[in-house]
């Protein structure tokens, strides 16, 4: 094994026992090269399912884990997603991180799947999240007639209800009367 110490040539025998012959043992060490090299938090950022016109952020790390400085632009391939920190040109000394966090922010309805970039020093990262339509609310009538009804008595009326959207509709009925 050779294991140089010091940068330039070193030449050394290796003497393997009385009447036997000698291995000459040349080589040379060679000034490290530095080079960048990048860890990401993650590879893949989940955002879940998301309602059109709202928006969902997740956040990640990228380390500099090499010898060099790590030079970054965090790019996304679609308009669905966008850095909102962590964007623009950066370069991070070796040992260095930056945290990145992405917004989802879908404008049609569906699943979407894009890819975070960084630069070539770096594995991209998978964006993936589901948008949604908004709930729209149907109601079978707008208004109930109860007529008479006498003190002490009771009726009832039915209003039906319906989520016409894609997103969960959240009801919280209440009335203004007793």
């Amino acid at each position: 094994r050779f294991l140089p110490l010091n940068p330039g040539p070193v030449a050394c025998a290796l003497r393997l026992g009385d009447g036997l012959p000698v291995v000459a043992l040349r080589g040379a060490g060679a000034q490290p090269v530095a080079t960048p090299g990048c860890s990401i938090s993650t590879g893949l950022l989940e955002f879940g399912s998301v309602t059109t016109g709202q928006s969902a952020s997740r956040t990640l790390r990228v380390r500099s884990t090499g010898t060099a400085p790590l030079v970054l632009q965090a790019q996304t391939n679609c308009p669905a997603f966008a850095v909102i920190l962590g964007e623009g040109p950066r370069t991070l000394a070796p040992g260095d991180s930056l945290e990145v966090t992405i917004n989802f922010i879908p404008t049609v309805a569906g699943p979407t799947e894009c890819t975070l970039a960084f630069g070539p020093d770096c594995p991209t990262v998978v964006l993936r999240g589901e948008a949604l339509t908004p709930a729209v609310c149907a109601v079978s009538t707008t208004a109930l007639e109860f007529s008479n009804v006498s003190v002490g008595s009771r009726a009832s009326r039915t209003v039906r209800v319906r989520n016409n959207g894609g997103s969960p509709l959240t009801l919280h009925p209440a009335t203004s009367c007793a």
